[in-house]
């Protein structure tokens, strides 16, 4: 089989040697199991990181608060200027949100998919903007035709709204990194690895460095 695409058998045991991976260097990731559908299976990574409002958000979100006072001011027929506190806006500009990322089989393309999502210490959602937005700039050129690279669309196992890295770019993306023959166990995180940036993933690179513990052998040409 080409190197660009993968089975669903390579596929799984890709994951659980990350998982693997992770547990040797106190990187945890999770192998979800749905027990009516043993093919429902995906990966999955939780972590809290840092996170830089971008001024346009944090501008709105200030004019929201003004709106707020102002229709109570008006309640009591009241006139002044509102000021949005200093410590509000430090905080608007810089936060921790937690992130979940799934990497996720897809049947349809034959290619590992990653989902993400993010949260506000208060629980509301990141926004796709928000998203868009957060990019480092020397990616900024995945991002010529963002609603091909990066959309919102339902988990296909959780039927929740995630953020997707389209799958339609993987296999040129797979086909670029990855040698005419690669170790299954490697696969994955090469593709990570590439797109970890975009999606705010931290990989270690331990993945790459520590001698794997011997495991059955994973042909990603069956």
């Amino acid at each position: 089989m080409d190197i660009a695409f993968l089975t669903r058998e390579v596929f799984n045991q890709c994951c659980l040697n990350i998982q693997r991976a992770g547990e040797s260097i106190g990187d945890f990731w999770f192998w979800n199991e749905f027990k009516h559908d043993k093919e429902q299976r995906f990966l999955h990574k939780v972590s809290t990181i840092p996170w830089q409002i971008t001024p346009n958000k944090a501008e709105e979100r200030s004019h929201g608060l003004e709106d707020e006072l102002f229709e109570d001011n008006e309640t009591h027929d009241l006139e002044c200027e509102v000021v949005v506190p200093l410590a509000i806006q430090k905080e608007e500009k810089n936060t921790f949100i937690k992130m979940e990322h799934h990497v996720v089989y897809s049947d349809s393309y034959s290619v590992p998919v990653l989902y993400f999502n993010g949260s506000y210490q208060d629980g509301r959602p990141i926004t796709l903007q928000e998203v868009w937005n957060s990019i480092p700039e020397h990616y900024q050129h995945a991002m010529r035709d963002k609603w091909s690279f990066i959309t919102q669309q339902e988990h296909p196992y959780l039927q929740r709204p995630f953020f997707q890295v389209h799958p339609c770019h993987t296999e040129t993306m797979l086909k670029t990194l990855l040698p005419e023959k690669s170790k299954c166990e490697n696969t994955l995180l090469i593709w990570l690895s590439a797109i970890a940036p975009i999606v705010h993933l931290k990989l270690s690179m331990q993945y790459f460095t520590n001698k794997p513990a011997p495991q059955e052998p994973c042909d990603t040409n069956g």
